[in-house]
């Protein structure tokens, strides 16, 4: 008798509303800031780890995009342990160097982000190389509003929202009223350019 909502997670019963942040709308979002800021038919890469549902889905967009917009994926890397953003820092150093025309990387995770941004630092390619990413923290703002951040978009959904729903949610199941199966979140694109206008940092 005990009702339940589930979030980000899949319980596999027709009876749990599922919370989900749409995952395929937020890379959607950066990937169209991106091609808005690079054109059509851009060298990019992606940071990528398969059997993780949403960077799968995210990953999907990206490969939509790619075929879309004419873009040039020159390498996919990426790993998940317990230091993904240095792991993914020594990675994206040894691409970019072998593959000097990169000027997008798509970062469907923020520690992705932290990781590929680290390496960009380190080979002074700030102005060459744009990070586009999904997931938002205080600590990424930080990252994406410091001088010259190659870090310039990145889409979210407010995490106040997505509790507020859920408690909703619970609260209609409980009143008797089946919320629905699946209730899907909008995202947000925020922009460096946003954050910084708007003294957020």
């Amino acid at each position: 008798g005990i009702k339940v909502v589930a979030y980000d997670v899949d319980l596999d019963n027709p009876q749990i509303p599922q919370i989900e942040q749409s995952d395929k709308d937020m890379a959607k979002l950066v990937l169209q800031q991106a091609v808005k800021d690079k054109g059509e038919a851009f060298v990019g890469g992606a940071v990528y780890v398969a059997g993780f549902a949403p960077l799968d889905r995210r990953y999907g967009v990206w490969k939509e995009f790619v075929e879309k917009h004419k873009l040039t994926e020159k390498a996919v890397w990426g790993v998940v342990n317990d230091t993904v953003p240095a792991s993914v820092a020594d990675q994206t150093k040894a691409i970019l160097r072998a593959n000097p025309d990169i000027s997008v990387i798509f970062t469907p995770w923020d520690e992705f982000a932290k990781g590929v941004k680290l390496a960009i630092d380190e080979l002074g390619l700030s102005q060459q190389v744009k990070i586009y990413g999904v997931d938002i923290s205080t600590a990424d703002i930080q990252l994406i509003t410091e001088p010259d951040s190659a870090w310039v978009a990145t889409a979210a959904t407010n995490a106040a929202v997505v509790g507020e729903v859920s408690v909703r949610a619970v609260s209609l199941a409980i009143a008797g009223q089946f919320p629905g199966r699946s209730v899907l979140l909008q995202p947000t694109l925020i922009t460096r350019d946003d954050l910084i206008n708007n003294n957020i940092g």
